[in-house]
């Protein structure tokens, strides 16, 4: 997790489906007041 300002960025892999390569995701939240009012997302789906 980076963080930097009002924006923290985190990078994931999700498990949990045999025989294939786990999933990685970035995120990109802006938060403010103690909210997340904006969020991007990016995924990369690899195919066994």
């Amino acid at each position: 997790m980076l963080v930097e300002g009002d924006k923290a960025a985190v990078r994931t892999s999700v498990h949990g489906v045999p025989g294939q390569q786990p999933p990685t995701m970035l995120e990109i939240f802006r938060v403010r007041d103690g909210r997340i009012p904006e969020l991007w997302g990016l995924s990369c789906l690899r195919r066994s």
